[in-house]
């Protein structure tokens, strides 16, 4: 039987009582005036570098709102774990703030223990920068974009975010021929561990020919097992990582010149990447094609 216009109106209208009401609460919740601006001076090394690369991302023309990254095409990090962590050290830091007026669906109704809207998606709620940046404005906004001597007497920091943007590149990389191969996998902490190591020696552009062959030849190996495929879908996972470990070590050893290889195209260079690589180090693709050392990075 279909519903006559009262019916109708009021079920509109108890729709519209309740948007009202959870934008009611959501205004009370992320309201800015609760939160003290953060000193930019108190900002690390990395959390500036984090900051730069998101709004290099999706900080808006107002250069005050960062968008959504649901909408944006390109990814901050390369692999969504690293995307979660930079996330979560801004937030936690309170470097950005969730935006009171981020769209309503971005929070989550019914979760246990959590009340309507403590919960929200990361991705889908927009921010508010919340540096006490105002004497200064414009001149600070533009000097994230093109960093100005950020890594002076931070050789130390430096370093180790090349590793972990190269570790994640690595973990790309394997995720994306395991997944080509017609594998399902997870990651875990060995697999890092693997390439952490490998790092010391190589490039990601040469541990990109290590994943290649390792992942080919476990490849070949599977076609070969017929009936027993599912059986050993696991070993042969293994096996391809073990590979990955067994090949580094062996050109390590044997002091081998290993081949560089050009990034993959499925695999579009990150912001955090590109922000670090060419706006702070100023290396450019040297980040991708030499591994990470002190000598690369003040050569």
């Amino acid at each position: 039987m279909a519903k006559d216009k009262t019916e109708t109106k009021k079920e509109l209208d108890e729709e519209k009582r309740v948007i009202q009401m959870k934008r009611k609460l959501i205004e009370k919740k992320y309201d800015l005036g609760k939160y003290k601006l953060v000193d930019i001076q108190s900002l690390s090394f990395t959390q500036k570098v984090y900051l730069g690369a998101l709004f290099g991302l999706a900080l808006k023309e107002d250069k005050e709102t960062i968008n959504p990254l649901c909408n944006i095409e390109r990814k901050l990090a390369p692999t969504i774990g690293f995307s979660n962590e930079i996330m979560q050290e801004l937030i936690r830091n309170r470097i950005i703030l969730v935006n009171p007026k981020s769209p309503i669906d971005a929070f989550m109704d019914v979760l246990e223990d959590c009340e309507f809207p403590e919960a929200y998606d990361v991705y889908k709620v927009s921010y508010i920068q919340n540096l006490n940046i105002y004497a200064h404005y414009y001149e600070v906004i533009a000097n994230f974009g093109n960093p100005n001597k950020w890594n002076e007497g931070k050789q130390r920091e430096a370093l180790l975010l090349w590793k972990r943007i190269a570790l994640e590149e690595c973990l790309e990389c394997l995720c994306y021929y395991i997944k080509k191969a017609g594998f399902e996998f997870r990651l875990s902490l060995g697999t890092g561990s693997i390439f952490h190591s490998l790092l010391d020696h190589f490039s990601v552009s040469q541990i990109y020919g290590i994943i290649f062959r390792s992942i080919d030849s476990a490849k070949q190996w599977y076609q070969e097992l017929e009936g027993y495929k599912k059986v050993y879908t696991n070993a042969v996972l293994f096996s391809a990582i073990e590979g990955c470990n067994k090949y580094g070590k062996r050109a390590i050893l044997g002091d081998w010149e290993l081949k560089k290889y050009d990034r993959i195209a499925d695999c579009q260079q990150s912001m955090i990447s590109e922000f670090f690589f060419n706006r702070v180090l100023k290396i450019g693709d040297s980040g991708f094609y030499l591994p990470p050392t002190f000598t690369s990075i003040y050569k």
